[in-house]
Parts: structure tokens; C-alpha cells; sequence
């Protein structure tokens, strides 16, 4: 890789150093994916105990899915199951000077009804180290990992995917409201029974630089260069290796930015061009635009309403796709009824395209509706109970990819320090 991850290791080295080894100058879907359950959600003052903020906060929850694997049910009947969960979580924030330390750690065991082959514990947890460096230069140092369970219906055995993110980001003020970033980071994905999964373990660097402009106001537009590498290991599959077609380059070029148009609205958006280019398989290589808009609305102190507009690339492997352009278009609404009572909703429209790379082969094309309406109820202090409900249904112009789910959850979480 030219960016060179023994040369991404020396930096991070160097960064931690530099930045704790001494004084500092004085001068922020479906639901199965984290290991994470759960987390400290309104934190207590701990000044006594010599921090800022220390809270522990235990919890679970209980979810019936009607459609665990989301399957169409042409080939397979779908599979309802019953997921229960419990956590205990651990969060920390604690200033030294202009620096602030803000680690969180979860673990959470899973267990699934009639699918207990699958049963996992995970561990989760987030490091990042906000620090400065006299007025005009601050940033952030980053660790964090998460694991998610890979569901499979065709195989009876758990299959586990444990992501890791170092990195450290840096801004630097100029002159005015004229800033430099910077930043760089190291991702690794390792699996359990990877040959059950879709994707092998694999390693990638990012590099991202770019110039921003901060208004008085708190808007602010910004352009940004990254550079992506990724290695992805070779696949052992029935004792037979066979070589990852995934190593790839993407350059990406990004303009972004946020308006406060008054204190009750916000509007935020972003344009990113997109060209990935494979090592191994040429013909896999796409390029394209995404973005997003973002419209946040608190017209009075009880409702907040979100819309948004996001169009996404990424890969797509298919005999005849190379990627899937994805749009989305959400509505949330959130009702603060009471002190201890919220509600809140949302409709999201998705418009998937795989654009066909064979000439008289039409492109697929997928329609999935969502909806999703929560409530959450604090009835003391340390206790908030939140119970919400989805549904969720997929349509296409191909056989054997519709699919619909309901998801039912209830959780309770109790926190303390």
C-alpha cells in the first residue's frame, strides 16, 4: 500500500506521544449491529470522585423480528425470532487543563430464541482524547471497536465481525475564520468463521486534508481531499485459497457545509465525487457522485422535525453490477409530550439502482419502504424505558430479493455512578 500502514502506525506513535507524554499548553437499521446495546444516556455529576462525569448503566432489551434473515420466502420461509439482550456500560469524562478524556465501554451479551448457535458476547468501546495545543491548533485522537453478528440462514454456526479505528484529526487555525485539516486513521476488520461471510478480513488507511472557512455565526463551508487503501487478505474457502479481488484505491473529493439560518433551524449539505479503482479486477473500478442534504427544524421547545436527502455509492458484486447508487429520503418527527415523556417517528423511501454493466441486461432496481414510531419514558431519574416498533418492506424488479419485517423492541436502562 503507498500509503504505508508501518508509516500510518509511526504517526499514530508519534501524535500519542507528543500529545500525552508531557504538559500541554493551556490555551466535540435494523438493529442487531453493535455489540453496543446500550449506553450511559444522561450522565451525573461525579465531581466528588475527581472527575467531571462517571456513570455506569446497566440495561437490556427484548425485540421479535418476523423476518430474522430477510429472506423473500420464495426459496426459504422466513424465520421469526426473539432477541434479548443485557449490557452494562461505563462512560467517563474527564478534563485535564484544555485537553478532555471521553472513553465509553459496553459489554453485552446476546441471546437469540431458536437460533442459540448464534448466541455471542461483545465488547464495545470508544477512547477519543479531545486535545489543544495553545489557541490556534486542536483536534482529536480516536480509538474505538465494535463487533457485529453476520446472520446467515444457510449456516448453523455464529459468525462474528470485530472492527477497529485508531486516528487522530487535527485543526488548524489561520487567520479570520480560515482553518486547515488534517487527518489520518487505520480501520481493521477481522472475522469469526469468516468463510460464512461475504467479506474476509481486511485493513485500510485513510489520509484526508482540506481548508475550511467558520463564520460568526457558526456556519461554515469546507472542501476536503481523501485517500483511501485497502488490503483485504486472501479467502480459505473448502481448503482452498482464494485471492481477494478487493484491494483497492478510492480518491474522493468533498464539499461541504452548514448554515444556522436562525436558532431554531439549521441546514446542512455535502457533494462527494467518488472514483475507486481495483488492483486485481479492473472491471469492478466505478466512480460517481454522492451527498447529502439535511433540513433540522425546532419551531418550539417540544417538536423537533428532521428531513433529509442522501444519495450513496458503494460496490455491488453481482453478475452483472459493479456498484448501487442509493437514494434516501427521510422524514423524523419528535414530540417532547412531557418532562418524562417523548415520542417520536420517521418514513424513509429508499431508491436503490444497480446499474448493469452487460449490454441488453436491465438494471436492477429496488423500492424499500420503512417506518418506524418510538416512545420513551423516563419515570425517575435513572430509569428511561423506551419501546419502539418498525416495518420494514423491500420490492424489485428481480426475483427472489422481496422481502418485508416487522421488528418490535422494548428496553429499559438504568443508570448511576
Amino acid at each position: 500500500m503507498t500509503i504505508g500502514r508501518s508509516r500510518c502506525y509511526r504517526v499514530l506513535a508519534a501524535a500519542v506521544c507528543v500529545l500525552i507524554g508531557g504538559p500541554l499548553e493551556q490555551a466535540a437499521a435494523r438493529g442487531y449491529a453493535s455489540a453496543q446495546g446500550g449506553g450511559p444516556a444522561a450522565r451525573s455529576d461525579a465531581g466528588s470522585l475527581g472527575y467531571d462525569y462517571l456513570e455506569s448503566a446497566p440495561g437490556g432489551s427484548v425485540s421479535h423480528d418476523s423476518n430474522l434473515f430477510q429472506v423473500s420466502g420464495l426459496l426459504t420461509s422466513p424465520q421469526s425470532d426473539t432477541l434479548g439482550t443485557g449490557y452494562i456500560g461505563l462512560c467517563l469524562d474527564d478534563p485535564y487543563s484544555w485537553q478532555r478524556v471521553q472513553p465509553d465501554a459496553t459489554a453485552t451479551g446476546y441471546r437469540i430464541d431458536r437460533s442459540s448457535c448464534r448466541d455471542f458476547d461483545g465488547f464495545d468501546y470508544r477512547a477519543p482524547l479531545r486535545w489543544r495545543l495553545g489557541p490556534r491548533v486542536s483536534g482529536s485522537l480516536k480509538a474505538s471497536r465494535a463487533q457485529t453478528l453476520f446472520q446467515d440462514p444457510l449456516s448453523n454456526q455464529r459468525s462474528t465481525r470485530t472492527i477497529e479505528n485508531y486516528g487522530i484529526d487535527v485543526d488548524g487555525w489561520i487567520a479570520d475564520g480560515w482553518h486547515v485539516l488534517a487527518g489520518l486513521a487505520h480501520f481493521s476488520s477481522t472475522g469469526e468463521n469468516s468463510a460464512f461471510q461475504d467479506s474476509s478480513d481486511y485493513q485500510q488507511d485513510n489520509l484526508d486534508a482540506g481548508v475550511k472557512y467558520l463564520s460568526t455565526t457558526g456556519s461554515d463551508i469546507a472542501i476536503l481531499w481523501r485517500k483511501i487503501e485497502r488490503d483485504q487478505d486472501d479467502r480459505l474457502l473448502n481448503n482452498v485459497n482464494v485471492p481477494s479481488t478487493e484491494v483497492y484505491r478510492q480518491d474522493e473529493t468533498e464539499l461541504r457545509g452548514t448554515w444556522i439560518i436562525s436558532a431554531e433551524s439549521t441546514l446542512t449539505g455535502r457533494v462527494t465525487y467518488v472514483d475507486r479503482r481495483y488492483d486485481l479486477s479492473p472491471p469492478h473500478d466505478f466512480s460517481g457522485s454522492a451527498g447529502k442534504i439535511g433540513f433540522s427544524w425546532r419551531p418550539t421547545s417540544k417538536i423537533d422535525l428532521r428531513l433529509s436527502a442522501v444519495r450513496a455509492i458503494e460496490p455491488w458484486k453481482s453478475l452483472s453490477s459493479t456498484y448501487r447508487a442509493s437514494h434516501n429520503f427521510v422524514i423524523a418527527p419528535t414530540w417532547q409530550a412531557t418532562d418524562e415523556i417523548s415520542v417520536s417517528a420517521g418514513v424513509r423511501r429508499t431508491y436503490d439502482d444497480f446499474p448493469s454493466a452487460e449490454a441488453g441486461v436491465p438494471n436492477r432496481e429496488d423500492k424499500i419502504d420503512h417506518a418506524v414510531l418510538s416512545a420513551k419514558w423516563r419515570p425517575m431519574r435513572n430509569l428511561t424505558v423506551n419501546a419502539t416498533a418498525f416495518r420494514e418492506q423491500r420490492s424489485a424488479n428481480v426475483p427472489l430479493v422481496d422481502d418485508s419485517a416487522t421488528v418490535g423492541t422494548i428496553d429499559a436502562e438504568f443508570s448511576f455512578f
